[in-house]
């Protein structure tokens, strides 16, 4: 029986009443793996000091500064004693999301960390929101939603290039570009409103002239700079998240044993009966070429024939679907084709478009033919025009090195980048530089001074959470999309 150790009653804690990300109340999260040596408790919010008092021994804080580690036990309401841990209170603006901050270090594992988070429900504090540490961070002005989302690109990063680009975002990079762009597109709003306050006033034509074609060169640079960033999104989106890739073929290709093989874990069935495979399944993968690592998200998919039955013929248009959206394609064929398997390549071939232009071919399962077979169902498939081909036994791991390091080569020029070349990542970064740019070209085709100066101020209202990253204009909708991919305890 542990000893009775008296607790507070339930915290109060400010704000509860408001819901979401704009919530003013006292958050807490595990924001570290539960596997290992510590597990780190992270509070914050009005009550998060209120909250430490409520768990550990009495007096505690008052004995300790902030910033300063210490030893503490923790209880729960009713005095069982949860762990022996440490400790540390940050007092706000000094800390991470600039409000009253507390972290506790437990000994790992899921139980102790699940013990202690609901002592915290019991004393009023709420579970954190996806990103919502980093979110009021933002919010108080610690720092903007560049480096925000910048530090869960590093944290979600599977690359050196991925973690690089991160780092550089971190650093400000991108956010010095955007900068510069909205200082030249606020200057031409400026100056634009000035002259249309003014216009009653007597202006020679060749005055108005110069100004018109000074704005045009101004916004036609600030284009220049969005249509880049816009330009850059797809190798930035690759590099991050990675490239869509998907295996095809007939059934019992082999397509199976070399998504296992490239996985590196049987993640699916393998089986001698054709249709094994009947939906997608997905990983992410990172291959290293001569040059660069690259990040891909890999897809088995159902064999392609004639389906019979509902569950097939569903498993059958996913991997078709899956075929069509792919960036890359591993055309897998086994070297045991007939001339009847080969008409039936053909016509799924044609179905889809005969996509040579982003296809690698395999030739699978070759520690069953000698190399004359090999070459023979290579040229048995000419009609494919595929003109990269690699050979592979997955049972036995021939070939496979071989293949991976040709894949990261062959996507090579699909994710290169120059140093210090900025690369937009994130899906609603580029819808914002889209939007501006289509006002901003608007604004160069037009000569009446109020259509210059509106579009002028709606492209920097587009480019507002990425220019200063300002938090408070932005809905619960967005920040929900911008943050939901956050750790629970960033």
């Amino acid at each position: 029986m542990y000893p009775q150790h008296p607790r507070p009653s339930r915290v109060k804690s400010a704000g509860a009443h408001q819901q979401g990300y704009f919530a003013e109340d006292t958050i807490a999260a595990i924001s570290s793996g539960t596997a290992g040596a510590i597990t780190v408790v992270r509070i914050s919010g009005p009550a998060a000091h209120a909250a430490v008092e409520a768990l550990a021994d009495s007096g505690s804080m008052n004995r300790n500064p902030p910033r300063k580690i210490f030893n503490t036990n923790l209880y729960a309401r009713g005095g069982q004693k949860l762990d022996q841990a440490m400790a540390v209170y940050f007092r706000g603006p000094r800390s991470f999301t600039g409000e009253d901050m507390a972290e506790l270090y437990l000994h790992g594992g899921a139980v102790v960390a699940s013990g202690v988070m609901a002592a915290l429900e019991v004393a009023g504090i709420r579970r954190a929101l996806p990103g919502e540490f980093s979110f009021r961070a933002v919010k108080n002005g610690k720092f903007d939603l560049i480096r925000a989302q910048a530090s869960a690109d590093l944290i979600a990063a599977t690359s050196d290039a991925a973690a690089r680009l991160a780092l550089e975002k971190m650093e400000q990079g991108q956010g010095k570009v955007i900068s510069g762009i909205v200082k030249i597109l606020m200057d031409v709003a400026v100056r634009v409103e000035a002259g249309l306050d003014f216009s009653d006033q007597e202006h020679c034509g060749e005055e108005a002239e110069n100004e018109r074609a000074r704005t045009v060169v101004e916004l036609k640079k600030a284009e220049a700079g969005l249509l880049s960033l816009k330009n850059g999104y797809e190798r930035g989106r690759r590099i991050q998240h990675g490239i869509k890739t998907a295996l095809i073929g007939l059934p019992n290709a082999g397509k199976s044993s070399l998504f296992n093989a490239l996985v590196g874990e049987d993640c699916s069935i393998v089986s001698d009966l054709p249709g094994t495979t009947r939906d997608v399944l997905r990983e992410r993968i990172t291959l290293r070429g001569a040059g660069q690592d690259v990040a891909l998200i890999v897809e088995d998919t159902a064999g392609l024939h004639d389906p019979s039955g509902k569950v097939e013929t569903e498993g059958v248009l996913r991997a078709r679907r899956a075929a069509m959206a792919a960036e890359l394609l591993i055309f897998v064929v086994d070297p045991r084709t007939t001339p009847e398997l080969a008409e039936k390549i053909r016509d799924e071939w044609q179905s889809m478009g005969a996509p040579a232009h982003k296809t690698i071919g395999v030739v699978s399962k070759c520690d069953l033919v000698r190399t004359a077979g090999r070459r023979r169902a290579k040229e048995a498939l000419l009609f494919l025009d595929i003109s990269i081909w690699f050979e592979t036994a997955a049972m036995t791991g021939e070939g496979i090195d071989r293949l991976k390091a040709g894949i990261a080569d062959y996507c090579g020029k699909w994710v290169s980048r120059d140093d210090g070349e900025i690369l937009l990542t994130d899906s609603a970064q580029y819808d914002a530089v889209s939007e501006a740019l289509e006002h901003v070209g608007r604004a160069v085709c037009t000569k009446e001074g109020e259509l210059v100066a509106a579009d002028t101020r709606r492209a920097l209202h587009a480019l507002r959470a990425l220019a200063g990253g300002d938090a408070a204009g932005l809905s619960e909708e967005v920040l929900g999309g911008i943050f939901s991919r956050f750790c629970i305890g960033k």
